[in-house]
């Protein structure tokens, strides 16, 4: 859905910032897209929590939509899950349950909005550690829908296979799909075990 790209914020000190643009997928996916992004932002902009990026702006010119957030200099939890296999080792315990519990508060921190915000996409691939403090942070807000708009919209499967829970892949997904996301994540964590989808 999108292109992001590494910039420098001129209005701040030119600090490092996340440039996120909305990719062109032609005509009949358009408005398709930017209401995704549209939604996007919306969700971005009003959230607070220290391992959720902060949205520094977003706005629309001639070459499409972009949101811009603040840039986490680190690794994907997906990258120290490749190091781990090449090495042969798995987190410890106690990294995973450190790494969990940081998730959890993210999540308890959505689900208790008004109305109910899901993520919909818990995966290593949307956990970045920062390099300097080593704090996990939660990533890509892309599918995050609210509870409310969920129950009332058409139901479409989205989310990442082996990932997702049944409920999320057949259009329904709720809080615990999120929680069940979170705990596949963990489960690769301290077994290495990739998960599949049959």
């Amino acid at each position: 859905m999108g292109a992001v790209f590494l910039a420098e914020d001129a209005n701040l000190a030119d600090s490092l910032c996340a440039v996120k643009q909305m990719l062109d997928l032609g005509a009949e996916m358009d408005e398709y897209v930017k209401a995704r992004f549209v939604a996007e932002m919306q969700v971005l902009t009003r959230l607070r929590h220290p391992a959720i990026p902060n949205v520094r702006d977003f706005f629309q010119d001639d070459q499409g939509w972009f949101l811009v957030m603040d840039y986490i200099q680190g690794k994907t939890l997906e990258a120290e899950l490749e190091g781990h296999r090449q090495a042969k080792t798995n987190f410890s315990s106690q990294q995973a349950v450190a790494d969990g519990l940081v998730v959890l508060d993210v999540l308890h921190y959505l689900h208790t909005q008004t109305p109910q915000l899901l993520h919909r996409d818990i995966k290593p691939a949307n956990l970045i550690r920062e390099q300097s403090s080593g704090k996990l942070t939660v990533v890509d807000f892309g599918l995050a829908r609210s509870l409310e708009e969920r129950q009332t919209a058409v139901h479409t499967s989205v989310g990442t296979l082996g990932y997702s829970a049944m409920e999320q892949l057949t259009g329904n997904p709720e809080v615990r799909s999120d929680l069940y996301s979170l705990g596949v994540t963990l489960y690769e964590m301290v077994s290495g075990i990739r998960p599949t989808f049959a």
